[in-house]
């Protein structure tokens, strides 16, 4: 059972993102639990204020912009969807609202590589990315950035799975990908080219 607070002060987080930290969650290791670094919340600061009255929920929106999402495409709350990362809870925490996700694991139960770490030898992981891509050929999840750290290597019902840790859901307030998936198709296809040219300045000792 999960305690309602979730205290994470003073822990290592196990991973960092432009926006959040992600910590492995105290009271379960197959947790991680996504909250607000404090350098977004002070950027979100600075903000004009006229702007402030369109982004009502300030620092805290990209959590819920992602949690949007997750439920827009999954309705119906299924415990797990292809190529996507599962939401457990939105959880209070002492270090503010925090979003608690299933962690992605491999085949040996450690926690999941991002595909950079595969960008230098693309052979390993082709069928695993093959397969993907045919997905977001056809997905109407909106993808905003699938950098390269973004996704993950998983190991998921007996195979090997591209898996979204991050970079979804629609920022602006009109919601053109979200209300016209024809749009949003294009625009899929054009972030996962940006993907691949990432993956090659990797691999070219670029990045």
């Amino acid at each position: 059972m999960l305690n309602e607070m979730i205290e994470l002060k003073g822990r290592e987080p196990q991973f960092k993102g432009n926006a959040r930290l992600v910590f492995i969650h105290p009271d379960n290791p197959d947790l991680l639990v996504k909250v607000l670094r404090p350098e977004w919340i002070d950027k979100t600061k600075q903000v004009p204020e006229w702007k402030k009255r369109f982004k009502p929920l300030g620092a805290n929106s990209v959590n819920m912009h992602e949690l949007f999402e997750i439920v827009r495409v999954n309705p119906h709350a299924e415990s797990i969807q292809p190529h996507m990362f599962t939401v457990v809870a939105l959880q209070q925490t002492d270090l503010g609202w925090g979003l608690v996700v299933k962690a992605e694991k491999d085949k040996n139960n450690n926690y999941a590589k991002p595909l950079a770490a595969f960008a230098k030898n693309m052979d390993e992981i082709r069928t695993a990315l093959d397969e993907f891509e045919n997905w977001v050929k056809e997905t109407n999840v909106v993808l905003y950035d699938l950098n390269p750290w973004n996704l993950v290597l998983a190991y998921r019902g007996e195979k090997e799975e591209v898996v979204i840790i991050d970079g979804i859901s629609e920022k602006s307030a009109l919601k053109v990908r979200t209300y016209f998936p024809s749009v949003n198709k294009k625009k899929n296809l054009k972030v996962y080219a940006r993907f691949e040219r990432f993956m090659d300045r990797i691999k070219n000792g670029k990045n």
